[in-house]
């Protein structure tokens, strides 16, 4: 059984322009293609997408690389 982790990133008004945070947010109407491409990706088992005007934050439970 591989280990997994929880995963968050994200950038804030404190430490982000709003030129980038306009580019990085995602309008909920894209949600559903978001998700569906988060899915195809073999390491990332669920995902949430939190996007404000003030922050956008993707959380994640994702397997862990192996170092063997």
């Amino acid at each position: 059984m591989k280990d997994k982790s929880f995963i968050c990133v994200g950038i804030n008004y404190k430490n982000c322009s709003i030129e980038i945070r306009e580019r990085i947010s995602v309008k909920e109407e894209n949600y559903p293609e978001f998700l569906n491409r988060a899915k195809q990706l073999p390491a990332l088992y669920e995902t949430l997408i939190l996007s404000t005007c003030n922050r956008t934050e993707f959380y994640g439970i994702a397997t862990l690389a192996s170092e063997e």
